[in-house]
């Protein structure tokens, strides 16, 4: 595998507590983040642009409608194909041992896309038990209910 190097913002939003947490990022096109691993899963959105991941098993381009899910442990390169508004989830990785265990590009639906962009106004340390906490745990159910997408 090939050197990773940490991105301090998210390993401090993997210290969070919490079964998934949301992240905005806004990048100019041809914005690049080099290879990089995290603990916890991640659902990576493009609200508005596109994105190109590149991991050792393959390559993924993912437009508005659609997100990739890169699993805990996968080293990965992020890069804005045009100006993006990428918006991130982070879940740790027991919390949905169902979801696959490699990359794979997903169909967002309506609803999730609605869920997403609502998370991103929940703080990270939520009260698990109060509606920012239920609100959340929808997401998590939505997340084992995507259907994947020939992007790969």
């Amino acid at each position: 595998m090939t050197d990773t190097k940490p991105l301090p913002h998210v390993e401090a939003l993997e210290a969070t507590p919490r079964p998934i947490v949301a992240m905005a990022s806004d990048f100019s096109a041809g914005h690049r983040i080099g290879r990089h691993v995290h603990h916890h899963g991640q659902l990576l959105y493009p609200a508005d642009g596109a994105i190109t991941v590149w991991t050792e098993d393959g390559v993924w381009v993912i437009p508005p409608q659609r997100a990739l899910w890169v699993p805990g442990g996968i080293a990965h390169d992020t890069m804005a194909t045009s100006d993006v508004a990428l918006r991130t989830l982070l879940v740790e990785p027991e919390r949905l041992p169902a979801l696959p265990q490699s990359c794979c590009a997903v169909n967002i639906t309506p609803l999730m896309r609605e869920l997403i962009l609502h998370a991103m106004d929940i703080p990270a340390v939520y009260d698990v038990t109060g509606a920012d906490g239920r609100f959340m745990g929808v997401i998590l159910d939505q997340l084992e209910r995507l259907p994947q997408a020939p992007l790969h």
